[in-house]
């Protein structure tokens, strides 16, 4: 876990790789701090990679929205076929008086990370855009909260275990949401590991003392 120094002109951060403590200075654009021990980068500032991640959340919401409009699975057996969306599995605990863990499956699958995409297009805009740039701590120590909550990744790696039991009793068919639902993983994911802790709180400081 990282420690880091809350003061304006000076930031201290442990190596991810090997925790050894650094000094963090201010990074002009395109330059990248190396840890001194391992060379496992650290911090990288690209004024580039803000436009890019906005880009990834624009598309991660597209492939959501189409994850839950359309069909995911088919499954059919013994002359019987029966469909299911993303929100099923949810929802069949919930019919089952399973009503908490129906909540949570429900809220970590969808609710927070279309809520981590929401703060997270919030912030950035802000940032390129300069608007509300006193909320912008606010919104900040949101995302950085709520994102320990993110299951999205384990969700996919759960499905896709139990599609390799469920095929060798019945016939899997494809939906498009389910080619929806790695597209999302894959741009949202890839969205939260480009943005850069160090720069970002930086930014949000020099922003919010406008």
């Amino acid at each position: 876990m990282s420690v880091e120094s809350r003061s304006h002109n000076e930031h201290h951060i442990a190596c991810y790789a090997c925790d050894q403590l650094l000094h963090v200075p201010p990074l002009a654009v395109e330059q990248e701090a190396l840890c001194q021990r391992c060379g496992h980068s650290v911090a990288g500032h690209s004024e580039k990679d803000h436009g890019r991640i906005i880009g990834l959340l624009f598309a991660s919401l597209v492939f959501l929205g189409c994850a839950l409009y359309f069909p995911m699975l088919g499954f059919s057996a013994g002359g019987r076929s029966r469909g299911m969306t993303l929100l099923d599995s949810g929802l069949a605990l919930l019919e089952s008086n399973e009503v908490v863990l129906g909540l949570l499956v429900i809220g970590l699958v969808v609710g927070i990370p279309l809520l981590l995409i929401v703060v997270m297009l919030i912030v950035l805009l802000s940032l390129k855009l300069n608007w509300f740039t006193g909320l912008l701590p606010m919104w900040g120590r949101i995302f950085y909260e709520v994102r320990h909550w993110n299951m999205v990744e384990v969700y996919v790696l759960g499905v896709l275990v139990s599609l390799t039991k469920i095929a060798s009793m019945a016939e899997v068919e494809f939906g498009m949401a389910f080619w929806a639902l790695l597209a999302f993983s894959v741009c949202f994911l890839v969205a939260l590991n480009s943005v850069d802790r160090i720069e970002l709180w930086r930014l949000i400081r020099r922003a919010s003392k406008r």
